[in-house]
């Protein structure tokens, strides 16, 4: 029985644009066809309109084979064919799908991208509602009609707590279940390659600091016109003691950041960027980050901070980025709300 081909790692084996022959070295600037999955430089795709692999139903119909690597030049003509066939994704980062034609142990980029349309978005956003509250409900329940008062059990940080971990659960298992799981990409794919690195922390603090400052200023500007941020309103700081001060950091600091990242960054960003683009990955993605907080008043500030941890990513390619950067915003939130609340 003839063995499969072998997976070829893009981190060490070179990548040739089927369009000049030419290597591709920056990978932020490659597409990758949605047919064949041949990696093209962003400029040859253009230039060729589509792609330029001789055979792929995808390529323009009288495109010429590629010249072969050994005679290429960096001064290649492009094809000049035109094909009303539009480039497939966006350039993206990291190429998780196949390389030069072999399968993919991740499922692809097109595979991947048809997540990023808004029926997929919402549908996925109402999934982990659906979770999170079938999850939770039957203790708030409980607890309500043990202690005769739900005002109260919503106000305990530690069923507060709960209910947290809860929803970060459903975050992190919609990802892993259909996506993870499924081989459709991997936590390296979106960035998560071992523990966080010096780099990792420095970034994140940069960014982290980017954040403060920009979420800051704009509460300032709508406390102009007399609206005040309460987002921190949700949090019963100051009860429990202690002990339920500290659940509610780690709720708040260590759980939230690690899984809304993983979630809106890793997943919904990324696919969405891909299948969109980049600007409207960064627009649409934080937009949605704004409008899941379920707060008016909160929804700018929180949008705005949502824009610049997927800058942070993009530009890094390591989602501890936006984690630590988001963990370091929540840090100072929560230190100005413990104080006030003594």
């Amino acid at each position: 029985m003839e063995k499969p081909p072998p997976i070829i790692d893009t981190r060490y084996e070179p990548i040739f644009c089927p369009c000049c022959g030419q290597t591709i070295e920056d990978l932020d600037n490659a597409v990758m066809c949605g047919t064949c999955r041949e990696l093209h430089h962003l400029e040859c795709w253009e230039g060729n309109r589509g792609c330029c692999t001789p055979g792929c139903p995808a390529a323009p119909q009288q495109a010429a084979a590629p010249p072969p690597f050994a005679s290429a030049s960096p001064d290649a003509p492009y094809h000049t064919t035109h094909s009303p066939t539009p480039p497939s994704y966006q350039p993206w980062f990291p190429p998780s799908g196949p390389v030069s034609g072999v399968p993919s142990p991740h499922g692809g980029l097109h595979e991947f991208a048809r997540y990023g349309s808004w029926l997929w978005v919402i549908s996925l956003l109402v999934l982990v509602v659906l979770l999170s509250t079938t999850l939770s409900l039957p203790i708030i329940v409980a607890l309500a009609l043990h202690t005769g008062d739900p005002a109260a059990v919503l106000a305990n940080p530690f069923v507060l707590f709960v209910i947290i971990a809860l929803e970060d659960a459903a975050f992190v298992g919609v990802v892993y279940f259909l996506l993870v799981r499924r081989k459709i990409t991997s936590w390296r794919d979106m960035g998560l390659r071992g523990a966080p690195t010096l780099r990792s922390l420095g970034l994140g603090g940069l960014w982290g600091t980017l954040f403060v400052i920009a979420s800051s200023a704009v509460e300032l500007l709508m406390r102009l016109f007399g609206v005040e941020q309460t987002q921190g309103a949700q949090f019963p700081l100051g009860q429990g003691g202690v002990a339920g001060t500290v659940a509610i950091w780690v709720a708040g600091i260590i759980l939230a950041p690690i899984t809304e990242e993983i979630f809106f960054r890793g997943f919904i960003f990324r696919a969405m960027a891909l299948r969109k683009g980049y600007v409207k990955g960064v627009v649409y993605s934080s937009l949605v980050f704004g409008l899941v907080h379920l707060n008016l008043e909160a929804f700018l500030p929180i949008s705005i901070g949502a824009a610049i941890l997927a800058v942070g990513y993009k530009r890094s390619g390591d989602l501890w980025v936006p984690i630590i950067a988001h963990a370091l915003n929540n840090l100072v939130a929560f230190l100005l709300l413990t104080f006030t609340a003594g």
